[in-house]
């Protein structure tokens, strides 16, 4: 019924997707030891794969993918504790969002509901890993 209010927002999801990537990468490149540094790498991965996985759907619906540009910059925290905190932040925000999606769409396009439902539970999973390297990493250390 309303997929052409699907395809912007699957749209804005990838945008968001790949934005959030771009920052869990640049903060693994500042990560002080291997262990954040890998963790960081992996969910970037991730959130890649799900912006991949959206424009699988938009194709699906006959839309096209969104058009990503690059983050000129990624916050001004002074730490990776604090880095951590942004990006824990910017997947509750994401989390939030994508539940609403999941229930506007759940009656009029299952199918997008579907999708946003996935997206929702691996960055779910992603809060658990970003709070348990919050927990592990030092709020006073300065890079």
């Amino acid at each position: 019924m309303i997929t052409y209010e699907a395809i912007p927002e699957l749209q804005q999801a990838q945008t968001n997707f790949r934005h959030r990537a771009q920052r869990l990468r640049r903060h693994a490149e500042q990560a002080p030891n291997q262990l954040n540094r890998g963790e960081l790498t992996r969910l970037s991965e991730e959130d890649d794969a799900r912006a991949d996985e959206i424009g699988e759907a938009l194709a699906h619906l006959g839309g096209t993918p969104a058009e990503t540009p690059v983050l000129s910059s990624v916050g001004g925290s002074l730490n990776h504790w604090a880095r951590l905190v942004e990006d824990l932040e910017a997947h509750r925000a994401a989390v939030r969002r994508l539940r609403e999606r999941v229930v506007h769409f759940a009656e009029s396009v299952p199918d997008v509901a579907a999708v946003f439902d996935r997206l929702y539970n691996a960055e779910e999973k992603h809060l658990v890993v970003l709070r348990d390297l919050i927990a592990r990493t030092d709020p006073q250390a300065i890079d």
